[in-house]
């Protein structure tokens, strides 16, 4: 029986609340994933996506008809666009009880916190896939 903590990613790149959406944004397209948990302190308060961070700006930004307004939308706040209080999952919950989570929520990526509520890692639906293709963990790092 697989478990979460072996497919999971370790290496969690996370955001602070209170960073702008420039900073989301960076850290996304520098890291190449789709999700970031977004922190208060060590406390994990939301997630957001690759997709909440496109929806919350100007889809002028960068263009010829860029104004000041559409710059504006970088400057707001993680916790404005992320999704609060994310489901979440224990590093000792099986990929199967992953999978069948993802799935029922409709979501791409589930926070893997540990029994004191801390968060250890993120595990994807890309993560599940690679599993039951390949039967071994991507790069779980």
């Amino acid at each position: 029986m697989t478990l979460v903590e072996d497919i999971m990613t370790r290496h969690v790149v996370r955001v602070n609340a209170d960073d702008p959406l420039k900073v989301v944004r960076h850290k996304l397209n520098q890291g190449g994933f789709h999700h970031v948990p977004v922190m208060d302190r060590q406390a994990l308060v939301g997630m957001i996506s690759d997709r909440d961070v496109l929806g919350a700006l100007s889809p002028f930004l960068e263009s010829p008809s860029e104004r000041t307004r559409d710059h504006r939308t970088l400057e707001k706040k993680a916790h404005q666009v992320m999704t609060p209080q994310p489901f979440t999952i224990l590093p000792s919950a099986t990929v199967e009880a992953a999978a069948e989570m993802l799935l029922a929520l409709h979501i791409s990526g589930l926070p893997v916190i540990d029994m004191d509520g801390h968060l250890v890692g993120i595990v994807t639906w890309r993560d599940v896939v690679d599993y039951f293709v390949d039967g071994t963990p991507d790069s779980a790092g």
